[in-house]
């Protein structure tokens, strides 16, 4: 719509979107996120004539939509939401987000709930390292495992010096290593960890003299 539609100027930019257009209806938009993580969704919403216009807010995920929230505003400003939702645990790591008309405050069903600025923000991928050193001095029998939490799945790993393409990094010797993690969605963050030379076993004598002269005990 026209920045200025019907008196109704747009929230963010020059653009906003009428949810009812001959019906009451939805839009949607496919995500890629990690089952089990958090995401915030925001948006801005209002009515386009006289009385409350609300639509529903909806996470999909492998055929089942669950309501997020639901806005309810007039046509005197934008309301704006901000909203936390869990993603459900298990299953595929593509998401639907769908917004809803559910009604009009001028009781027809062909206008009404403009929605503008949405956006879903992931929590970052976040990667820690833990690592075991290597046994003896000299050897390269050290390994590395990298943990991440938040981004989307799959990740991607790199390590420095080549030393693992995956979670784990093993056959390392002494000296720092670095794994980059890059999710689905291209972010990125990276940890580094200290391999140290071990010991090895260490050997300890003690001497007892013999009883007497020319003896052998």
């Amino acid at each position: 719509s026209d920045p200025s539609y019907e008196g109704a100027y747009s929230y963010s930019g020059n653009y906003f979107i009428e949810l009812n257009a001959n019906e009451f209806s939805s839009i949607y938009q496919d995500f890629t996120a990690t089952p089990g993580g958090e995401v915030v969704i925001s948006f801005a919403h209002r009515a386009r004539w006289y009385g409350n216009d609300v639509m529903s807010v909806e996470i999909g995920h492998d055929g089942t939509f669950s309501t997020v929230t639901t806005a309810s505003d007039d046509s005197v400003g934008w309301g704006y939401y901000t909203v936390p939702y869990t993603l459900p645990i298990g299953g595929s790591s593509t998401f639907t987000i769908r917004f809803t008309a559910v009604s009009s405050g001028s009781g027809s069903p062909t206008v009404g709930n403009f929605i503008d600025d949405v956006s879903v923000s992931l929590q970052p991928p976040d990667v820690s390292l833990t690592g075991t050193n290597a046994t003896c001095p000299g050897s390269d029998d050290g390994s590395a495992t990298a943990t991440v939490t938040g981004g989307a799945i799959p990740y991607q790993y790199t390590w420095t010096d080549g030393a693992g393409t995956g979670a784990l990094a093993a056959g390392l010797g002494p000296g720092d290593y670095t794994c980059t993690v890059t999710d689905a969605n291209g972010c990125v963050d990276s940890a580094t960890v200290t391999i140290t030379e071990g010991t090895g076993p260490s050997l300890s004598l003690q001497s007892t003299p013999a009883s007497c002269h020319d003896g052998a005990d």
